[in-house]
C-alpha cells in the first residue's frame, strides 16, 4: 500500500490475508537475519554452479557468473554466484550448505579438501577434464 507521497506502507488487509493462509497451512512466521536470507537464496545457486562445472555444462566459473548476472538478474554488485562464493570462501560455503541440510556438490567438497581456489591451476585442470570428457563424445 502506498501513501500520498508514494511511500510504501504496510497494508493491514494484505497482512490479515497472509496470516490466514499461514494459519491454514500450519506455518509459523520466523524472523531471519539478512545473512540467513542471503544464504538461503544464494547457496543453492552456488551449489548448482559447482554441479554444472562438475558435469561439464560450463567450462569456467565465470561462465556461470555471466549467465546468472545477465540471464537471471543476479545482483551485479555481487559479481555472480561463483564470484560471491569466492568472496565468502569455499570452506564457508560448504559449511553453510551442510548446515542447511543441502547435499553439497562433489566438486565443491573436492575444492575445499584440496584447498583449491576457483582460479587455481589445479581447479582449471580438474574442470578441463570434466569439460573434455563430457562434450568431446558428441
Amino acid at each position: 500500500k502506498y501513501d500520498e507521497k508514494l511511500r510504501c506502507t504496510r497494508d493491514p488487509d494484505a497482512e490479515a490475508i497472509i496470516e490466514g493462509v499461514w494459519k491454514k497451512a500450519g506455518v509459523t512466521p520466523k524472523t531471519m537475519s539478512d545473512e540467513e536470507i542471503v544464504d538461503k537464496l544464494y547457496l543453492p545457486v552456488v551449489n548448482e554452479g559447482f554441479k554444472c562445472l562438475e558435469e561439464g555444462m560450463a567450462s569456467r566459473p565465470s561462465d556461470i557468473d555471466v549467465c546468472c548476472v545477465f540471464g537471471y538478474n543476479w545482483p551485479r554488485y555481487r559479481g555472480g554466484p561463483m564470484q560471491w562464493a569466492t568472496a565468502v570462501g569455499l570452506p564457508t560455503v560448504l559449511e553453510r550448505l551442510e548446515a542447511m541440510g543441502a547435499k553439497p556438490a562433489e566438486l565443491l567438497k573436492e575444492c575445499v579438501q584440496n584447498k583449491w581456489s576457483l582460479n587455481s591451476k589445479e581447479f582449471a585442470k580438474r574442470i578441463e577434464q570434466a569439460w573434455s570428457g563430457r562434450w568431446s563424445k558428441l
